[in-house]
């Protein structure tokens, strides 16, 4: 996996940034574009702010996270059989306790995904306010033709989300 380096602020947010409302037609292009281009900036962004957050309540932060990520887990490690969860006996004390914990803990649940959307926000409303210059089409263009060896981390966050890059067509505006 290839790393990006940071782009300098003046090109990120500065003088030579522009900004507007993209078209219908060019939204895509322009997200993924800035999300190629500006990958180590956006991830920067993002863990700064995500360590903000932490620091404003750390109990709470963690406590959602391991709310949020141990069912995950406890999900995929068991071996619970479908004849167990449809017995009432297992059922519907799982089911109250559950609801208990989720009930007690919302404040912490609720200030984890807080504390998790508002990075993914602000770096896509950049990604997408952000015009694109002939530096970032070129390096979105390179990595979406790159073989996977050497494929960039957004390059890869994005393949795995379902965005093949390979058909995004390259505009010069």
């Amino acid at each position: 996996m290839k790393t990006v380096p940071l782009r300098s602020f003046q090109e990120f947010l500065g003088g030579s940034a522009r900004f507007s409302i993209p078209t219908d037609s060019s939204w895509r292009n322009r997200l993924l574009a800035n999300l190629v281009y500006y990958q180590s900036n956006y991830f920067l962004i993002a863990i700064c702010l995500f360590v903000l957050f932490g620091l404003q309540n750390p109990t709470s932060l963690l406590i959602g996270l391991g709310l949020t990520f141990i069912p995950v887990v406890l999900f995929m490690l068991a071996d619970i059989s479908p004849q167990t969860v449809r017995n009432p006996k297992f059922a519907v004390p799982v089911i109250i306790a559950l609801s208990l914990l989720l009930l007690f803990s919302a404040s912490y649940l609720l200030f984890f995904f807080i504390a998790a959307s508002i990075p993914l926000l602000v770096v896509i409303l950049h990604a997408l306010l952000r015009q694109r210059n002939i530096k970032s089409k070129i390096t979105k263009f390179i990595d979406s033709n790159r073989s996977m060896d050497n494929k960039t981390p957004m390059g890869y966050i994005l393949e795995v989300l379902g965005f093949d890059a390979r058909l995004l067509q390259i505009e010069f505006e």
